[in-house]
């Protein structure tokens, strides 16, 4: 009985360490992916500071630089951008004019499309009306009853 439970034992010992041994293993594991975390946080929180301060020294450069400029030199740049907001300006104002001019000369052809389509009906019925007016003309002289004598006009008496 000793012997069954020794083994018993001996196997839930076993069992026991293989079940500690993974959870030290995942502990070990998280705990090296927390320290990466951690490094990869500290580096880019180091290179975002990096970043700020570059900024932050080019942003006090170009003050710098343009407190320097003598007036002359300011004067030209906001002239310059005036010029440049004028002619943005400018080119905007031809672009709306020129659609404005393609809507009209759109509308335009469209009634004159309507105008040709109206003289083409018109012409139709017309053509409808001299074709009836000359097939009434031909029953007319070509009629059973009518001789020649009728056609040149000699009614016998």
């Amino acid at each position: 009985m000793v012997e069954a439970n020794s083994a018993h034992r001996e196997k839930q010992l076993r069992a026991w360490n293989c079940r500690h041994m993974l959870q030290e293993e995942r502990l070990q594991r998280q705990m090296a992916r927390m320290e990466r975390h951690a490094l990869l946080r500290d580096t880019r929180t180091e290179r975002h500071a990096l970043l700020r301060d570059r900024r932050a020294m080019s942003r006090e450069d170009r003050d710098e630089a343009r407190r320097r400029k003598l007036p002359s030199e300011l004067v030209k740049n906001v002239v310059r951008r005036w010029e440049r907001l004028q002619s943005r300006l400018q080119s905007q104002r031809r672009r709306q004019e020129a659609a404005v001019l393609k809507q009209e000369l759109a509308k335009q052809r469209a009634a004159a499309r309507v105008e040709f389509a109206k003289q083409r009906a018109a012409a139709r019925v017309e053509l409808r009306r001299c074709r009836t007016e000359r097939e009434e003309r031909w029953r007319w002289m070509n009629r059973r009853d009518l001789t020649m004598a009728d056609m040149l006009g000699q009614r016998a008496l």
